[in-house]
């Protein structure tokens, strides 16, 4: 299986809620798309956001918004165009 670290920052006073959003896509990607998934976190004052190779992404986004620029890198990493469509095509809009 191959293994992917995701790189966290995020506010301490709303950690609980980002972790809840964390695990849902650490989940997600090691279940649906089979990679299994190392989570760094590390407290910011800033904005909360995921880094992933050199990709710096909000994470006050939607959950699919972030697993469609997750899954992006991840093509690329890759070499499967297809994977974008594969990964996100099971997730259900969050609301």
């Amino acid at each position: 299986m191959r293994s992917l670290t995701l790189i966290a920052e995020i506010p301490p006073q709303t950690s609980e809620i980002y972790m809840r959003k964390l695990l849902k896509i650490k989940n997600y990607i090691t279940e649906e798309i089979g990679i299994n998934v190392s989570l760094v976190v590390m407290a910011t004052n800033e904005q909360p956001r995921l880094i992933i190779y050199d990709e710096v992404i909000n994470l006050n986004e939607s959950f699919s918004n972030i697993l469609k620029a997750i899954t992006k890198e991840l093509a690329n990493d890759l070499g499967d165009p297809n994977l974008l469509e594969k990964a996100v095509g099971g997730t259900k809009p969050s609301h």
